[in-house]
This record gives structure tokens, C-alpha cells and sequence, in this order.
């Protein structure tokens, strides 16, 4: 059998060509669809590390902020263990005052008043008052320069000054009126404290 075809040779070729434009159509329009997709996915994988960098950022963030508020706690928490070393470095030079007191009033003389009373870290105290003459001032100092030496020794101490290097630092007429406010001397002694004694034996009375 033989195959007549009956078509005008134009109208075959424009049928062809028909052909070809729909094959192209359709090859471009699966090359978009793909080309699409391929974008679409590479959006969606960027967004997705844009995201995941901003949120390692904030982590990144935080985490800085905790270490930056640990530090700050650190730092006070050395600081406060340098002030309690310092306190207790302090602590345990320092002379206990209610030991001193007792050996003190022995000996100051009935009519010499103490007003003030300082202790200073290197054991050096400092008494400040009234006497009713220098000579009654003369004889506080004398009594605190051989205190538990030649005057009132103590049977519980060794038989060494407690109180040395006795100065009057100051010595001055009273002022106001009247004779006794005039007749009165102000003064002001310094001497230093033999603290290995009284750390020796706290009941000292």
C-alpha cells in the first residue's frame, strides 16, 4: 500500500512548524519550571542560614552577656576575698582594746581624768584628758613608763613593761574663768603597747 499524502505542501509545513513551536513551548516551559524551582530552593536555603546565623548571633549574644555578668561577679567575689584576707590580716595584729583598758586604769592617778582613749594599728594608743598640775601629769607618766615593772607588778605577767616609749605630746594651762579652770593642765600621751603580753593571757583583769 502506498501512503498518498493529500495535504498542500504548505500546509504540512506550517504543521510542522506547529510541532516544533508547541515542543519548544513545552522544553521552556519545563526548563522555567525547573530554573524556578532551583531558585526558589536556593531562597529558601539562604533564608535558612540568614536565620540560623542571626540566632547563633543572639546566642553568641547571650552567652557573652552571661560571661561579661559572670566576670563582673568574679571580680566583686575577689575583691570582697581581698577585703576579708586584709580584715583578717588586720584582725590578727590588732591589740585587743578590752585588754588594755584594765592594765590602763591602774595606773592613772585618782585625780587625772582620761577623756579620750586611740589605738592605732601599729600599737600605738594615745590618752588625752585633764590632771590637776603637771606634776600629777609627771606622775601618770612615770606610773605607765614602770607599769608591771617596779609599780604594780602583775603575778600573771612576765615581768616586763607593758606600756614603753612614753611621751607627753601635749601639756597646756587650762583656760576659762575661775582659778580651778585655770589651774588645770590638758595633756595628751602617747605610748606603745606590748601586744604579745596581752594576747598572752586573755583574762587578764
Amino acid at each position: 500500500m502506498r501512503s498518498i499524502n493529500l495535504l498542500p505542501e504548505v500546509r504540512v509545513v506550517k504543521l510542522e512548524a506547529a510541532r516544533r513551536r508547541r515542543l519548544s513551548t513545552t522544553i521552556t516551559i519545563l526548563v522555567g519550571l525547573v530554573m524556578g524551582g532551583v531558585i526558589v530552593g536556593l531562597l529558601l536555603i539562604i533564608g535558612y542560614y540568614i536565620g540560623e546565623t542571626k540566632i547563633r548571633a543572639n546566642t553568641a549574644n547571650t552567652l557573652q552577656a552571661d560571661v561579661d555578668k559572670n566576670k563582673s561577679l568574679e571580680e566583686n567575689a575577689t575583691t570582697i576575698q581581698q577585703h576579708l584576707a586584709s580584715f583578717q590580716q588586720l584582725n590578727g595584729k590588732r591589740v585587743s582594746a578590752s585588754l588594755i583598758f584594765p592594765q590602763l586604769l591602774k595606773t592613772i592617778p585618782p585625780d587625772v581624768t582620761v577623756t579620750s582613749f586611740s589605738l592605732a594599728d601599729a600599737n600605738t594608743a594615745t590618752i588625752s584628758g585633764v590632771a590637776p598640775s603637771y606634776k600629777e601629769l609627771g606622775v601618770l607618766a612615770e606610773a605607765l613608763q614602770e607599769y608591771n615593772v617596779t609599780f604594780k607588778p602583775q603575778p600573771d605577767l612576765d615581768r616586763v613593761p607593758i606600756f614603753t616609749n612614753v611621751t607627753i605630746t601635749q601639756a597646756s594651762k587650762g583656760t576659762g574663768p575661775g582659778n580651778v579652770a585655770s589651774s588645770i593642765v590638758n595633756y595628751q600621751i602617747s605610748f606603745d603597747v606590748d601586744s604579745a603580753i596581752l594576747k598572752a593571757d586573755a583574762n587578764i583583769q
